[in-house]
């Protein structure tokens, strides 16, 4: 079967959204939930640039895509898959790569250095076929989530500590509190994207931020969450997650905290919490 590469700027992003749903309908996690209105917040957060981006086509039909994010990341200017799907009859002719190999020019066009990727650990061909394009595996994630009514507030109080909202804007100032280098759906660039009903929390001892929280309700994410090392054990981050799931309560049905890297203490937070482990993913890179 013959199919026809485009890039997709201009191309409408409902039909875009219907090709995913078939391509990732026998994927290993559930992607129902990806309604068209998450879909296009979730490119926003990506940085997706659809000019950048490539469609397979089969006599008209989009058939297979793959979305390209493009900002700076890790010091330098970067591109990142913000998701690749090809439907069940057209897997195995190889389009994947060949929708990558297309858009290379483009992206180095553009001054693109590095190109990121997250695989699922158990996707054993996906992860031979990026390393037999250049991918290297540079750090692993784990994925949580949980229902919120399953969620049991302890009703933490601790003296002199308030939670406030901060504006978007001061977010960028306590980064020191984060735990570990932010993945590029969840960094400060992600965040200003995706800001329209982002909720940032932050936790004052007197006036200094000793911890912050940010949740982005539309896809039901934690996109940050720190607190500064000698405040962690007064339970500084129970009371910012609790402060948070009481004003999201009744407007979302999962609370899910993805990307966290294997040494991070909020590993044990979540997992304490009652939090599933629902996937383990690979962070890959290729220079180009």
């Amino acid at each position: 079967m013959q199919t026809e590469l485009r890039f997709l700027n201009n191309y409408p992003a409902e039909k875009i959204h219907e090709t995913m749903l078939e391509a990732f309908s026998d994927y290993q996690l559930d992607m129902s939930y990806m309604t068209l209105e998450r879909f296009v917040r979730r490119a926003k957060l990506g940085r997706v640039d659809f000019s950048c981006s490539v469609g397979a086509f089969s006599e008209n039909k989009l058939v297979g895509f793959t979305s390209i994010g493009i900002d700076y990341y890790k010091g330098g200017y970067s591109a990142f898959d913000a998701g690749t799907g090809i439907i069940k009859e057209f897997r195995g002719m190889g389009i994947a790569g060949k929708m990558f190999d297309f858009a290379i020019p483009k992206l180095k066009e553009k001054g693109v250095q590095k190109f990121y990727l997250e695989v699922l650990q158990d996707n054993k061909p996906a992860i031979r076929a990026y390393e037999k394009t250049g991918f290297k595996i540079e750090r692993e994630y784990f994925c949580y989530k949980t229902e919120i009514d399953k969620i049991k507030n302890t009703n933490i109080k601790i003296p002199d500590v308030k939670i406030k909202a901060i504006p978007q804007n001061e977010v960028k100032n306590f980064t020191h509190l984060f735990l570990q280098e932010i993945s590029w759906e969840s960094n400060l660039d992600a965040i200003e994207h995706a800001s329209e009903d982002i909720i940032n929390l932050a936790a004052f001892e007197e006036e200094k931020c000793v911890g912050i929280i940010s949740f982005y309700p539309t896809l039901e994410w934690i996109l940050v969450f720190g607190v500064e090392i000698e405040q962690r054990e007064k339970g500084i981050d129970t009371l910012l997650f609790e402060s948070m799931v009481e004003k999201v309560k009744g407007s979302v049905q999962l609370i899910k905290m993805g990307n966290l890297v294997p040494e991070n203490p909020l590993n044990k937070f979540f997992f304490d919490k009652g939090f599933e482990l629902y996937a383990k993913q690979y962070e890959m890179v290729c220079d180009l």
